[in-house]
């Protein structure tokens, strides 16, 4: 009683930003919103003193009438909020099975996870790095066991992990006013306006905060940037495998999805009004099951068109976010300007060619060369399309398509078309506008994949196993892996903290500096050293180029 007559007192005495008491081993922050208790962790390798605030909320759990409504700020709680366990994980199947799906987490998943190194209380404010994460806008989550700071957390940086609506459940759109689409990514601004508020108190500068993300959280990321509805919120920007521009990052779908998931649910419905309010009173289960099942149909039929369940381009209204053309925002500099960092991994197909997406897809494709041909062409007539795609397979494929997957030709056109060609474009048309620095991973280390059995490039996501502690990394690690997991955790934190990923020469980033990229394509080759190189992927790229000056459509 009399610890908690001291609480008391306490959250009564000091101002928000100064409140950090110590409850035996665990420790207490004021948020606008309310105190939140969390613990003293140290990290891996280092044991390095850190303070781990999980779980806490930002919105109203989007349930019941809130679904595939606009998130709603967090009420204040009136008590002390165990911050301690993180939280359920937003709704998503992990299998694709429509026999026997695995449904995890919960549509009550707006939680964002805080990681500091500095005690609030001590006057030196850190720069933030608000992690996005990825999968593709239907799975995946912000926990610890993917997502750990104890290598960022030695650059004395503040990491957030921010969660955001997934699915149906984030990407619902109708076309109109009635759905416009995107919550999941309004989701993630009022994450980011919840950090902007309130970061201070755990030791963060809520003036110098940087958005990053991965594949489905770099394109995110590539969003967010792209809305004056994040202007002030956040101050860089740095997207991993994955951006607005790529084919896959908007959807065009919708409406099939939405047409399908209803009739698998056995719904009729006369307007856009009666299928979201029918739509609502579905069980979780049974519309995270038929939606999935309905999407997988769709992205199965056309995967060069874009998933299924996406963000898309909204109708015209006040909180839009995304309104017109990505391609058009790049090349007029509609986005805000603010330094950008973004770049790939040398193979990033390596990771989809046992996909049965995509052997239906190539399956496809050899009996029809258009199938090869990117829907971000725009290309109406058949014979122009099949003539492009023609030029396709020679570039790639010759005249004898690989019977194998993983084989020298897939891999790379695969991953230009998906991830690289269009990264390289977007880094060329920002960099009119703002300061960009573009990267390539091209480490083959057995940190970024343990069970690696192929030597043909860096796979999706294997940049995350150096900038992040997971509960797989290997126990010991080797030598030249830690050295890039080092050099990497320091490009990306000073990226953080001055908007320059070598602001000087230093030993650890072996004396390099990174050039913003310019005319000649300058970009930072991440190996097992660091070397600054120029015209990433010259012959793919300018290929592509050439094929989209000639034979990209406006829409």
């Amino acid at each position: 009683m009399k610890q908690l007559f001291f609480i008391i007192i306490y959250l009564s005495t000091y101002p928000e930003w100064m409140l950090f008491c110590k409850l035996t081993d665990r420790y207490l922050v004021t948020t606008k919103n309310g105190a939140v208790e969390g613990t003293m962790e140290h990290a891996v390798h280092t044991n390095k003193t850190y303070y781990a605030y999980r779980g806490i909320p930002f919105a109203e759990p989007p349930v019941g009438e809130l679904r595939f409504e606009p998130p709603e700020p967090v009420e204040d709680w009136p008590f002390i909020l165990d911050a301690t366990v993180e939280k359920d994980i937003c709704l998503q199947t992990v299998s694709t099975s429509v026999k026997t799906p695995k449904i995890v987490g919960s549509e009550d998943c707006l939680y964002l996870n805080i990681y500091t190194p500095r005690r609030p209380d001590q006057k030196e404010a850190l720069a933030v790095m608000v992690w996005i994460h990825g999968g593709g806008f239907y799975e995946g989550d912000n926990l610890n066991e993917l997502y750990a700071p104890d290598y960022l957390i030695n650059e004395d940086v503040v990491l957030v992990a921010i969660a955001y609506r997934l699915g149906i459940f984030g990407f619902f759109s109708t076309g109109d006013l009635t759905a416009p689409g995107n919550n999941g990514l309004r989701d993630q601004i009022l994450g980011l306006r919840w950090v902007k508020e309130n970061i201070e108190a755990f030791g963060g500068d809520p003036n110098k905060i940087t958005i990053f993300g991965e594949s489905a959280g770099g394109a995110s990321v590539s969003f967010l940037t792209q809305t004056p509805l994040t202007k002030g919120l956040y101050n860089r920007a740095i997207m991993q495998s994955g951006l607005s521009h790529c084919l896959w990052a908007v959807s065009n779908a919708d409406k099939d999805v939405n047409g399908q998931t209803a009739v698998l649910l056995g719904l009729n419905y006369t307007s856009t009004a009666d299928l979201k309010e029918k739509l609502k009173d579905v069980d979780y289960k049974d519309l995270l099951t038929m939606s999935t099942w309905a999407s997988l149909r769709i992205y199965g039929s056309a995967p060069l068109t874009g998933l299924a369940i996406a963000p898309v381009i909204e109708p015209e209204h006040p909180n839009a976010i995304i309104t017109k053309e990505i391609l058009e925002k790049l090349r007029s500099g509609d986005f805000n300007l603010t330094p950008l960092m973004m770049g790939f991994n040398s193979m990033e197909a390596v990771d989809f060619v046992i996909s049965p997406v995509v052997t239906q897809y190539l399956t496809r494709a050899k009996l029809e060369s258009s199938s090869l041909v990117p829907d971000s062409f725009n290309i109406k007539s058949s014979k122009i399309k099949k003539h492009v795609g023609n030029l396709i397979k020679k570039r790639y494929f010759g005249d004898i398509f690989a019977e194998i997957f993983g084989d020298d030709q897939f891999l790379p056109y695969f991953s230009d078309v998906y991830f690289i060609i269009n990264i390289i474009e977007a880094a060329q048309l920002s960099s009119k506008y703002a300061d960009v620095y573009l990267y390539q991973l091209s480490y083959l280390g057995t940190l970024g994949y343990p069970l690696r059995s192929y030597n043909t490039g860096v796979g999706h996501a294997e940049d995350l196993n150096y900038l992040f502690y997971r509960i797989s990394s290997p126990k010991t690690l080797d030598k030249t892996d830690v050295d890039v997991s080092n050099r990497m955790v320091r490009l990306w934190a000073n990226f953080a903290k001055y908007g320059n990923p070598t602001p000087q020469a230093e030993s650890v980033l072996q004396e390099i500096l990174w050039p913003k990229i310019d005319k000649n394509l300058s970009y930072l080759d991440i190996n097992e050293s660091l070397e600054v190189k120029i015209k990433p992927r010259d012959e793919a790229y300018r290929f592509w180029m050439k094929l989209y000056d000639k034979y990209r459509e406006s829409v």
